[in-house]
């Protein structure tokens, strides 16, 4: 086995928030790979900003051989700064996945994230998932407060050519009256302690059907 290091950096995101006639929309989001999903359940309605990338694992494949994730480091450079717009609740997500996760994945992770048994991304396809939530501080205005977290995922060996880096925070900020905020995301830094090894061809190569199974899926 011959170990490794992975590395990957996700942009800072500044944004523009714009309260107009009871709707709310992101009119600028500044930063590298950011996007606007908007999720609106019956009663409430929430705002998610993703960003997704990917570390090209293909001369790994090419050379027949297996990656297995030893340790996974998610630095962040701070937590979100919401201003001028009411928000509560900030939850922050970063999942680690053998494939593309979807638009409606992520829409979905409101009630199921990637990973856990209601999603469509299985355990199985989540390596890593770190969860953060955050309250909003009552005496720094725009600022919030660590009131929760959690990891999961599997860790499970990998034959696919990419392993994928997901950003998402879902955000609840209120409709009101017409006004416009500003949402600031601090950058991040993904490192991760890996081995690489050759199995045996049985197990490889069902490895590796699996691994264009799921690709196809989608």
């Amino acid at each position: 086995m011959k170990a490794h290091q992975l590395y990957k950096q996700c942009d800072r995101m500044n944004g523009i928030v714009a309260i107009a006639s009871g709707n709310l929309s992101f009119t600028t989001l500044a930063g590298s790979g950011w996007e606007y999903l908007q999720i609106m359940p019956t009663g409430q309605t929430y705002q998610a900003i993703t960003n997704r990338q990917y570390i090209d694992l293909a001369g790994w494949t090419a050379q027949d051989l297996t990656m297995f994730t030893v340790g996974v480091d998610i630095q962040k450079d701070g937590v979100p700064i919401v201003t001028n717009i009411p928000c509560p609740v900030i939850t922050v997500y970063d999942f680690i996945t053998t494939r593309k996760i979807t638009d409606a994945e992520l829409i979905a992770t409101i009630n199921s994230p990637p990973g856990f048994l209601e999603s469509t991304l299985d355990l199985m396809q989540c390596t890593y998932g770190l969860r953060q939530s955050l309250a909003q501080n009552a005496q720094i205005p725009g600022t919030f407060i660590n009131v929760d977290g959690g990891t999961f995922g599997s860790g499970n060996p990998s034959a696919s050519d990419k392993l994928h880096w997901t950003r998402l925070l879902i955000t609840t900020m209120a409709k009101g009256e017409d006004v416009t905020g500003a949402v600031a995301i601090p950058p991040a830094n993904l490192v991760i302690q890996a081995t690489t090894t050759e199995e045996k061809d049985l197990v490889y190569m069902e490895r590796l059907r699996r691994s264009y199974v799921v690709q196809g899926e989608l």
